[in-house]
């Protein structure tokens, strides 16, 4: 299960990536704070989303300590 949630993860961070590219495509002639606003707030998504995995990968690297001395 923890590897289909890193999957999983990994699947939205790469998602959310093409996302903030298509975002600044799009936005272009939108106003500035929109668009600083919107980059903001994807770029909070993926630095969370980071995090999150970090803690996966973290909390699989114990387990796997744990498994190997049993």
């Amino acid at each position: 299960m923890a590897n289909e949630c890193i999957q999983f993860m990994q699947e939205v961070t790469k998602r959310a990536e093409e996302i903030q590219n298509l975002l600044s495509t799009t936005m272009q002639g939108t106003s500035q704070n929109d668009v600083d606003q919107v980059k903001g707030q994807f770029a909070k998504l993926l630095s969370d989303s980071n995090e999150l995995l970090q803690g996966f990968d973290a909390g699989r690297s114990d387990i796997d300590d744990v498994a190997n001395r049993l």
